[in-house]
């Protein structure tokens, strides 16, 4: 019912914006306002290509030009006050010889010269009347009309200007003949005519044109970069797409700065991403995410990468403190796609199909099959299997091991069993899997949107299908749509609507492998027949029940066929924007958005899969009189559901004000927002299932009942449904943000916020502490003094603020839980879950920045350097109370710990080589370090700090601290780990273990990576467009895994290094792997051993991200169609190490498993 109402919610809610759309366009078009804008301009000496900027800056407008950038540094001197338009362009501009025409928001702007002056050979279009007229159309790269570009025969007196939809005639033009297109900003074009009638030229921007504005985005408003005082990284649409992921967060892997993608301890929403390191100890480390101004509280998945714009990332506290007390961790800004006024109907499409290859399971350090043979073989003989042969629950038993009890008991030779011993010892597991389970990944991807506008209105409509099938046969199904609508109902009054529905679904695929396994397992016998795994003893179930029982085998190549698992996920936003000029620059806005997200799990285990078949076997009841059976779980079916929602709303309330006068520039906004977040859900269980016809049933759930197996009672999982405790999550807050330009030279930004919230304690909510920031920057480049014209570009900045963090899961209030299953009644019953704390408040993160701008001359090199300090205070950690509380625990979390972090990110852009060929580089360096400098934590045994994959809180330490057992190395005699002591080598585990003075334990530094980054090389030719990402880590060690004996002897996990043991006296001059013992008396020497720094490895590696190949078809010059765009493109990622430090051949971003496989896409994208 919930899926149907929101279908109908969206179904209704696009009909009523498309019929706004379809009828309001006509009625806005023929309402255009065609009012003459009114601009100041109050200066002496200034150059007009400042005039152009501040025209465009006051009016809205844009300027197309077609004059050298020489002309443009002519100086003059203005003294217009809010004076039309058409007066300050005659003015300055007509009385100078050029001319100039207003037309949609553009003003195009050329040199009144003949064409003769431009070629001194010809003269005007028409002298020649011996060929072929020819029509042409010129654009940019995104497909724009380009005006006023110059269209000439050299030598041949012939040229012509196009007009403001890029479009120009050519005649008497004779075979072969060459013609050229020039426009300011964009490379030299040339052709030759061979008789064609039309022709559409796609000019590319030139290398060095001048430099175009760049406006990064906060979340709130737009800002020009070179007036930001704040930490930004913007990756644009073009970086996006040279990755192909369907996951929009992924694509930011290797091109963006200070941001670490660290899989390792990887928890949470985003929790594998971080921006600028750790500001937090045990809250969530996700960074904000914000989408089109609001926070995004749903699945990232849902939305369509093919729907981004760019994304604009806020690092330091001036660029994220406006966000208050949840910006602590980062802000990543997202920015879709949206329609353009004065824009004709522009249609793109996106189309790719990726291949990535099997996993690699041999790169899982398993145990050869013939030593775990010989393993099981002298376990067996010394007994080990004895009890569990004999015991009433039937566990199951190694292969190899029934081979052996067989020979034992008669059943089978020595040959025999030698035999088949000998069968398993050369069968590797990993290759059944690998040719009956593991297949090639597709994904398919497919994009179409639709845009445009006039003066009055736009549009953005777009759709989007994604399918998946992953290496274990995994479905994943996505479609999106997206609608956006712009309209100017009055000269000061826009208004936008907006709506974004996705629904996804998934199924899960088969059962991969486990390590953890035996490494001979076999799926399929040497006839293709489908073996059994068993997990009860085979000859207990081969036999009991006297067939009355349903068949106890598990198949794992059909069960999965039987236990299918859903998800099913479905998305909508609602948005609604209303926005009125006051009075120059100043200006109101009041935004609302609506968001619901509902998550529907379905997981049916029907009477065919071993799950189910398990069950009723296990509690069902036989007469061994009467042979009457008694299902006590009825036959048939366990469906196992559960439902999540999410309703959040927002609404926000802004004063924008910008304006310039003389030498001065303001932007600042003043607003409040109100934000409702609310999930809940439910679950629930039913068995006998079956779908058709459809009928289920009840169980006892309140009585125990015998098992088949052992006779002991048991409960039957209970089925009732449950509701989940719905969350309610809401925001007050005010906030500002300003900043002042002078002389575009010095710029000062000041921000704050005031956030208020039902997670807060009181103590907190009652205190007006805002979150705040400042900062400075200095365009020295721009000084009358500075005359390196070496570097042009010089800009210095710092900032200083705070931001917070917060727990959701925290609140201030004493929470109870719900629960269902008592362990003694299987009732529900209720739980203290959390304990109120009136002072709980956000995690707060102080946060210096001190940052520098620079560009070489001619852009051959360009970037920033930035420095950044972090002291997080008033963190999240265990606090000790008393223990006769009756809280039944010792400790609370309180905002009792605290922590320092500091960095460096590096950015370089360069231009290695310009012409037809390019060759561009862009580098990425971050350093991070961290150490907690407070945490409520009394000092403990050695054993509870070793380790390095889990936070460790040691004051003085980083975060993740990499700690280890000092080694002795191995003992020469037995081959025995030794560790220290009180300063001595030392096989006391058990005392090292508990030794408190942690003497006996080594720090190794940190699990995060102190160093990461990228270098991207990008190669064009023509229409040919190469790129290569490199990712880089280092400075950090983790503890790689190694055979574990407590393992090997109780479970059957084994590892590779076992064949590297000590074997023999020598051995421990070649070797670190301890000796083999059984019986094996010294307790904890296996743990010992896999924590000691025999093991640290170095994480240091370099990896070959990804590979971007374009074909540019529209680099052609001849083109008989309306196409503005047509590119192919192929895609290589996770193409592996290049280079790592370690020399145990492991990947350092999976180190317990598989890589990531290598995926091969191709795809084309178009637009007209």
């Amino acid at each position: 019912m919930n899926v149907s109402k929101n279908y109908l919610r969206c179904f209704l809610w696009n009909a009523f914006q498309t019929a706004i759309l379809f009828f309001a366009l006509p009625l806005y078009a023929l309402a255009a306002d065609n009012a003459d804008p009114r601009v100041t301009i109050i200066a002496k000496h200034i150059a007009l290509r400042e005039v152009i900027k501040k025209i465009e800056q006051q009016s809205n407008l844009r300027f197309q030009v077609n004059v050298s950038a020489g002309e443009l540094s002519d100086p003059v001197n203005c003294n217009f006050s809010n004076a039309p338009l058409s007066i300050v362009m005659d003015s300055i501009f007509g009385t100078r010889g050029y001319t100039w025409k207003y037309l949609k928001e553009v003003i195009y702007l050329r040199k009144t010269v003949p064409v003769a002056d431009a070629f001194p050979s010809t003269h005007l279009l028409g002298n020649d009347t011996t060929a072929t007229t020819l029509a042409l159309q010129v654009v940019d790269e995104k497909g724009n009309p380009v005006p006023a570009a110059t269209i000439a025969v050299p030598g041949k007196n012939r040229g012509t200007i196009t007009d403001s939809y890029g479009r120009a005639v050519i005649s008497n033009l004779a075979m072969g003949e060459t013609i050229w297109v020039t426009s300011l900003g964009f490379e030299k074009f040339k052709i030759a005519f061979n008789g064609q009638q039309f022709l559409s030229v796609r000019l590319r921007i030139a290398s060095n044109a001048l430099n175009e504005v760049k406006v990064v985005s906060n979340g709130f408003q737009d800002i020009p970069k070179e007036r930001s005082t704040g930490s930004f990284e913007k990756i644009d649409t073009k970086l996006l797409n040279q990755q192909v992921g369907t996951n929009i967060l992924d694509r930011l892997n290797g091109v963006a700065s200070g941001v670490l993608f660290d899989p390792v301890h990887a928890s949470g929403a985003q929790a594998n991403i971080m921006v600028r390191g750790l500001s937090t100890i045990n809250a969530s480390r996700d960074p904000l995410i914000v989408v089109d101004n609001f926070v995004y509280a749903g699945d990232i998945n849902s939305i369509n990468p093919n729907d981004v714009l760019s994304i604009t990332i806020l690092k330091d506290a001036a660029a994220s403190s406006i966000w208050g007390a949840r910006a602590g961790n980062g802000v990543i800004v997202i920015t879709t796609k949206k329609g353009e006024y004065n824009h004709g109907l522009k249609v793109e499409l996106n189309s790719n199909i990726a291949i990535g290859n099997k996993p690699d399971l041999y790169s899982i350090p398993q145990m050869a099959s013939s030593d775990m043979v010989d393993v099981q073989t002298m376990l067996f003989n010394n007994g080990v299997y004895a009890g569990p042969e004999q015991s009433r629950s039937r566990p199951v038993l190694p292969p190899a091991v029934e081979i052996l009890i067989a020979q034992r008991d008669g059943k089978i030779t020595a040959d025999q069993a030698n035999a088949q011993l000998d069968v398993l010892r050369g069968h590797d597991g990993r290759s059944d899997y690998n040719k009956y389970v593991y297949q090639p990944s597709v994904n398919q991807q497919y994009a179409l949107s639709v845009s445009g506008g006039n003066e009055r209105a736009n549009y953005y409509v777009s759709g989007g299908y994604d399918h998946g099938l992953s290496t274990l046969k995994a479905l994943s199904d996505r479609v999106s749509f997206r609608s956006g609508y712009g309209f100017k109902v009055f000269k000061k009054v826009d208004v936008k609507l907006n709506m974004n529905y996705t629904t996804s679904r998934s199924q899960n695929g088969e059962i991969g492998y486990s390590a953890s396994d035996y490494p001979y397992r076999m799926l399929k016998d040497a006839s293709g027949k489908e073996l059994p795994v068993y997990k009860y003893r085979a000859p207990y179930i081969d036999t009991v029940g006297g067939g009355k029982l349903l068949d106890w085998n598990y198949y794992p190549l059909e069960d999965w066929k039987h236990s299918t698992s859903t998800q099913k996920n479905n998305d909508l936003v609602l948005g609604a924007s209303l926005s009125y000029k006051i009075w120059r620059g100043l200006g109101v806005s009041l935004s609302y958005q609506y968001e619901s997200q509902q998550g529907i799990s379905r997981s049916l285990d029907d009477v065919q899969s071993f799950s189910t078949r398990d069950l009723i076997n296990r509690f069902t009841q036989i007469d061994l009189g009467t042979g009457v059976i008694k299902y006590i779980v009825p036959r048939g079916g366990v469906l196992s559901s559960s439902n999540s929602n999410l309703v959040a709303q927002n609404i926000r309330g802004q004063l924008n004000y910008t304006n310039e006068w003389n030498q001065n520039a303001v932007s600042a906004i003043v607003g409040a927002e109100i934000s409702n977040a609310r999930t809940g859900g439910d679950q629930s269980r039913i068995y006998g299932y079956t779908e058709d016809p459809l009928q289920f049933t009840t169980v006892d759930i309140l009585n125990p009942y015998p098992t088949f197996i052992n006779g002991r009672y048991s409960y039957i999982a209970s089925y009732l449904s449950s509701v989940s405790p719905y969350n309610i999550t809401r925001f007050l807050s005010f906030y500002g943000n300003a900043s002042y330009t002078y002389h575009e030279k010095y710029t000062v930004s000041i921000s704050g916020r005031k956030d208020a919230s039902n997670i807060f304690g009181v103590n907190t909510n009652n205190k007006w502490k805002p979150l705040w920031s400042a900062g400075l920057s200095w365009n020295l480049g721009k000084e009358n003094f500075y005359h390196w014209d070496f570097l042009p570009v010089l800009r210095p900045r710092v900032t200083y603020g705070f931001s917070g963090n917060v727990n959701t899961g925290l609140v201030a209030k004493t929470v109870t839980q719900y629960q269902t299953g008592a362990y003694y009644t299987n009732l529900p019953y209720v739980t203290v879950s959390q304990f109120g704390d009136p002072s709980l408040r956000w995690e707060t993160v102080g946060m210096l920045n001190i940052g520098l701008d620079f560009e070489i001359k001619r852009q051959i090199l360009s970037g920033s350097m930035e420095y950044y300090r972090k002291k997080a205070t008033d963190l999240y950690g265990p606090d000790q109370i008393d223990a006769t509380a009756g809280l039944m625990k010792s400790t609370i979390t309180r905002n009792v710990a605290n922590m320092r972090a500091n960095g460096v990110d590096v950015t370089l852009n360069s231009q290695n080589i310009r012409g037809v060929f390019s060759w561009t580089t862009r580098y990425l360096f971050n350093f991070y370090t961290d150490k907690i400098t407070k945490y409520n934590n009394p000092v403990y045994a050695s054993s509870n700090y070793v380790g390095g994959g889990s936070v460790t809180p040691i004051v003085g330490r980083p975060v993740y601290a990499v700690t280890s057992y000092k080694s002795a190395g191995l003992d020469p005699q037995t081959g025995d780990p030794r560790g220290i002591l009180n300063g001595k080598p030392s096989e006391d585990y058990r005392a090292i273990a508990n030794d408190s003075s942690l003497k006996s334990i080594a720090f190794n530094g940190t699990s995060l990576p102190r160093f990461n980054g990228s270098l991207s090389n990008s190669f064009t030719y023509k229409g040919i467009s190469l790129d290569v990402n490199l990712v880089y880590k280092a400075g950090y060690k983790f503890i790689r895994s190694s055979i574990d004996y407590d393992q090997l002897f109780n479970g059957g996990a084994g590892h590779a290094d076992f064949s590297k043991r000590w074997q023999k006296p020598g051995d421990e001059l070649k070797t670190t792997v301890p000796s083999m013992v059984y019986p094996n008396t010294a307790v904890g020497r296996a743990t010992f051993y896999n924590v000691s720094s025999d093991l640290l490895t170095s994480g240091a590696f370099i990896r070959l991200q990804y590979i971007n190949l374009n074909y540019d078809l529209m680099y052609s010059l001849i083109r008989k169609s309306s196409l503005s765009q047509l590119q192919l493109y192929f895609n290589a990622s996770n193409l592996g190490l290049v280079w790592k430090a370690n020399k145990q051949h492991i990947d350092p971003d999976f180190p317990s498993g598989m890589p990531t496989p290598a995926s091969f896409a191709c795809g084309v994208r178009a637009a007209f």
